[in-house]
């Protein structure tokens, strides 16, 4: 069973070469998630990043834990998730569900409901998804206090 505090950060893609290594695709623009000692979760196995480097908009990783391009094969395709990263100074989307929101002149704002869990959840994607509440929010004529 997937620990529920996982948040989903990429996907394994196909197999590059004969050594196990394999193409990733983040879904999250921290690049520190492929970092050597790194520790991701596909589907229940822990895997450990031993080397990785860009290609094409995605990285080339090498597990620890797989060793062939057999092994590589049938991790095709599986959603890597690993724990949320430790940044004071960011604000996450795992975060803000179900958070109130509030603006500066301290005014509850109805349809803060609104904001839900998405499958990228890329900081990129929270900005995009501020934007767009605030001017939803913001061409709402009702206000609570």
């Amino acid at each position: 069973m997937t620990d529920p505090n996982l948040l989903e950060i990429g996907r394994l893609g196909r197999a590059h070469g004969i050594r196990g290594e394999m193409f990733v695709s983040l879904t999250s623009d921290r690049v520190e998630r492929v970092a050597e000692g790194s520790t991701l979760e596909a589907e229940g196995l822990w895997l450990t990043v031993v080397s990785s480097r860009p290609s094409s908009g995605r990285f080339i990783v090498r597990f620890a834990e797989i060793e062939s391009r057999n092994d590589a094969e049938q991790m095709t395709g599986k959603v890597l998730r690993a724990h949320p990263l430790e940044d004071p100074e960011a604000l996450w989307v795992h975060e803000m569900i179900g958070a109130l929101v509030v603006d500066v002149d301290g005014m509850e704002w109805e349809g803060a409901w609104l904001l839900s869990r998405t499958r990228h959840q890329t900081s990129s994607n929270l900005k995009a998804a501020h934007l767009f509440h605030r001017c939803l929010l913001s061409s709402q004529t009702q206000r609570t206090s």
